[in-house]
């Protein structure tokens, strides 16, 4: 895995662990959570961010929106 791969795992880790941390404020999420990732649509990391996303909507409550923005070297 390279760093960005870690960061993006870590963060997909600690979305779906957000839940059980936010019994103290149930208001959130109150609008649709947007995740943007800097990889093109179709690649692995699209694909699994996408199969995540359908765990975490029925987590949350909320619809989550993955947008797919590729360009400047993934940063």
């Amino acid at each position: 895995m390279t760093v960005s791969h870690r960061a993006l795992a870590l963060g997909l880790t600690a979305a779906l662990l957000a839940p059980a941390a936010m019994a103290q404020t149930p208001t959130w999420p109150d609008r649709p959570v947007r995740i943007v990732i800097p990889y093109p649509a179709g690649g692995a990391i699209d694909v699994m961010v996408r199969a995540l996303s359908v765990r975490l909507a029925k987590e949350l409550g909320q619809p989550i929106v993955v947008e797919a923005r590729p360009g400047g070297n993934s940063n």
